[in-house]
């Protein structure tokens, strides 16, 4: 078998119970194998057993006892130093025999590999060679030597002495933090400040009050409201403007849209309110009253209570007499709503005659190029209140 592998160890994390570990390059005998747990070597057939193919020459490690879990193996191929196969002239060549030879040496190599891997060296670019230590000095440590070409032993006794100020030697006399931060000029108020270990007794010791040390906790704005005791605040306000006119012929009280009278908002908490606000002018064909609704998706919102026949709207206003034609009169709606959602809400505004006339938005119905027919402006303005 040849060695095609240049591992020499296997290493495991175990787990619980485990006892059966692997290895899986070749040996020649059990022997040839050191095993370590948490780095401390154990002893075959005290520990554990290992079994060996006789043909590949790999096999298990097999633990007397189970691993608790967490332990680091190492099974590590420590090959003998020696050369037993021996060869008889004009005998034929023993080719398994050889070959194990061979192996052995390859095994050897891989061996002095591992040994050196864990030896301090030169890297190859470097010119230095056969660096050797000296002989041991207690309490020397060693150094490079001036030509940065060996190494030597140094007395740590004759490195000269470095100049320290007396604040410095005051400082390094300090036989406790109190003295040393004194020392240093910290105040008895910073040393209290210092010691604090939680958050809420450092901004005690500032002087932070209860009732701000849980407004600087609050990571909403929501959160930090209802600590300040507020609601009702203005959060948002979203606003359309609708400066050209729109013309429709809806029929006895059916509602159209508005064309481009609409605004979205979306609501920063399902608990607020959006208070919704119409400002509109509307010209009409004759005589009749023009009804206004605002919707919510498509929810009707802001109408008056059910009552027999009666229509219910948002808001109206009334066209009397033969001059209407040449009125353009205002409607307004306010509303507080409660959408009670957090997904983008659109109000669109809505308009429709009690009887079939034809409505305008933002002119009159008669539209004569002349300063006494006026062109308006309508806007729908949406702001959503803290609750």
């Amino acid at each position: 078998m040849t060695i095609s592998s240049v591992t020499s160890r296997e290493d495991y994390t175990a787990t619980a119970r485990q006892t059966v570990f692997p290895y899986t390059f070749k040996i020649l005998v059990t022997g040839e194998l050191n095993v370590y747990v948490d780095g401390s070597l154990k002893a075959e057939t005290a520990d554990y057993i290992v079994s060996r193919n006789a043909t590949t020459g790999i096999g298990n490690v097999t633990f007397l006892v189970a691993m608790v879990g967490g332990e680091a193996v190492a099974i590590v191929d420590v090959p003998d130093l020696t050369q037993l196969t021996s060869y008889s002239p004009n005998d034929a060549f023993p080719a398994k025999t050889h070959e194990n030879a061979l192996d052995k040496l390859t095994r050897i190599a891989l061996y002095l590999k591992e040994l050196l891997n864990k030896t301090i060296s030169l890297p190859l670019s470097s010119v230095l060679t056969r660096l050797t230590l000296p002989s041991p000095v207690a309490t020397y440590f060693l150094r490079w030597n001036a030509a940065a070409d060996g190494l030597e032993n140094m007395d740590i006794s004759t490195i000269p002495a470095i100049a320290v100020s007396p604040f410095m030697v005051g400082l390094a006399a300090s036989t406790d933090a109190s003295t040393c931060l004194s020392g240093l000029g910290v105040t008895d108020y910073m040393k209290t400040l210092l010691d604090d270990t939680i958050s809420t007794t450092a901004l005690s010791t500032l002087g932070v009050s209860p009732f701000m040390q849980t407004m600087l906790d609050d990571t909403t704005s929501a959160a930090a409201r209802t600590t300040l005791g507020s609601s009702n605040i203005v959060l948002q306000v979203i606003s359309t403007t609708l400066t050209t006119t729109v013309t429709v012929s809806p029929g006895s009280a059916t509602f159209t849209t508005v064309t481009g009278l609409a605004a979205t908002i979306t609501p920063s908490s399902a608990t607020n309110k959006i208070l919704v606000q119409v400002d509109a002018g509307f010209g009409m064909a004759a005589a009749a009253t023009l009804f206004m609704r605002v919707k919510r998706g498509g929810t009707i919102i802001g109408v008056g209570d059910t009552a027999g026949s009666r229509s219910s709207v948002g808001s109206a206003v009334g066209f009397e007499g033969p001059g209407c034609v040449n009125s353009l009169n205002p409607v307004s709606f306010s509303y507080l709503d409660s959408p009670a959602t957090l997904a983008a809400t659109t109000y669109q505004v809505h308009m429709a005659p009690d009887q079939n006339y034809r409505i305008h938005c933002n002119r009159t119905d008669v539209d004569t190029d002349d300063i006494g027919h006026p062109r308006g402006v309508s806007t729908i303005t949406l702001t959503e209140i803290s609750a």
